[in-house]
């Protein structure tokens, strides 16, 4: 069997006559974000002619980097989606209603897909999951950018023990911010809460507490390319960086878009001179999106979605932010009042201010997905007061937490709190005989 990288998450398993049976996170082609987000290297027109034929496509959350419909369109409606077992579980439910053949893999629980490949979905508390996957000859886990703690990453060490020894072990993971965690703005100045030896140490630390063989670099292979987004290129952990500061004992450190033989571990890859980037055609709808940005401006409909969203968790906002928060876009300044529940036009101020492109801000408005604006690397957040940065990321945990319809009602909230509880501890069956 092999496995192949490709895409951003996109993880390819083929079997041992070569056919596709397994793919994740299907964002193979356009952008996201906003146009904010482009691929590194996009696949070749065979290699996507070939993904239309894998059996079953797995998609571990919600996120567009992840959840891609222009990739799901492209593969077509001969691919079995599979989603992650989640409180309120929208991507079964999404795709179904549009056509796709689409399903829940419960959690915890091995499902065969193939013979000689099971698979295994470990969600976790922030919407978010693990995939693991069984073969004959190797064992895949496919963090995504999911984080776990270290405490559940042990677990996992011990249960591969027990479950699969002797087996090779592949990690597929992050290495590289995905967040505002460079977005920090304070008397001028960026604030910024981690480096990038942080992210290549926390991918050596899974590597050797999960006893891993092959790391292959993932979910971190893009480029920022929006006028107010690339300033975040130069914070990006690329694979030098990677290769630079790697220690991560035996672990082996992969190319990016590699191809590995999951028996003899030889492996192939794309040289970065072989990168398909698509620039000119990313240049001319960036162009167009941000043309969009300058011109929309928030009508009345808007303003109130926006009062609801945040009021819908004020109690919460009043005490982290007591002097309010606010919105500066091209033609708009906001400040919503947490204590009052009242949203003001013509002012921003705040314990911080969000600055976001209008059309951006609509959309995510429109559409429910509010904690996208902490992903997209054209969201700058200005510290108006001492607030420290981390409970900035409160806000967005919260709003995310609305998104997702956990805060929406007592009975949603108790949960999602007993589904947070539940996925503390990964309990993970042997997977049986292949």
């Amino acid at each position: 069997m092999q496995l192949q990288t490709l895409g951003h998450a996109g993880m390819l398993l083929r079997d041992d006559a070569a056919a596709p049976v397994l793919l994740t996170d299907p964002w193979i082609l356009g952008s996201c974000y906003w146009r904010s987000w482009w691929l590194l290297h996009y696949p070749e027109p065979e290699l996507l002619e070939e993904l239309r034929h894998a059996r079953y496509c797995f998609v571990t959350h919600e996120h567009p980097d992840h959840f891609s419909m222009p990739g799901i369109r492209a593969l077509g409606t001969g691919v079995e989606f599979l989603a992650p077992e989640l409180p309120e579980e929208h991507i079964a439910a999404y795709l179904s209603s549009k056509g796709y053949r689409a399903s829940v893999v419960p959690a915890f629980h091995w499902r065969t897909l193939h013979p000689g490949v099971r698979i295994l979905s470990i969600p976790l508390a922030n919407d978010d999951s693990v995939l693991l996957v069984d073969t004959p000859s190797a064992v895949i886990v496919n963090l995504n950018d999911a984080k776990p703690g270290a405490g559940q990453v042990r677990q996992l060490r011990r249960s591969l023990d027990r479950i699969a020894p002797g087996k090779r072990r592949v990690l597929l993971s992050s290495y590289s911010p995905a967040s505002i965690v460079n977005s920090f703005v304070r008397n001028a100045e960026r604030v910024s809460l981690r480096q990038k030896a942080d992210y290549v140490r926390y991918v050596c630390d899974n590597c050797r507490l999960l006893a891993i063989d092959d790391f292959m670099p993932f979910a971190s292979q893009v480029i920022f390319r929006r006028s107010d987004s690339a300033w975040a290129n130069a914070f990006k952990v690329t694979f030098a960086d990677l290769q630079a500061a790697w220690d991560a004992g035996a672990t082996r450190l992969l190319p990016p878009y590699a191809r590995l033989s999951l028996g003899d571990g030889a492996y192939t890859f794309v040289p970065p001179d072989r990168y398909r980037q698509e620039a000119e055609d990313a240049a001319r709808k960036v162009e167009a999106q941000e043309a969009l940005d300058r011109a929309a401006a928030l009508d009345d409909d808007d303003i109130e979605r926006l009062r609801r969203k945040l009021g819908a968790s004020r109690w919460l906002l009043a005490p982290l932010f007591p002097r309010g928060i606010g919105f500066a876009l091209e033609r708009e300044s906001l400040r919503y009042d947490p204590w009052r529940g009242t949203l003001s036009r013509g002012v921003a101020g705040g314990d911080f201010t969000l600055t976001v492109p209008a059309q951006a801000f609509k959309d995510a408005l429109t559409y429910g997905h509010f904690g996208d604006m902490g992903t997209t690397m054209f969201t700058m957040v200005m510290l108006n007061s001492t607030i420290h940065p981390r409970r900035v990321y409160l806000f967005f945990m919260v709003m995310s937490l609305h998104d997702y319809g956990h805060l929406t009602g007592i009975g949603s909230w108790l949960r999602w709190v007993r589904y947070a509880v539940r996925t503390r501890t990964w309990r993970i069956p042997a997977p049986g005989a292949l």
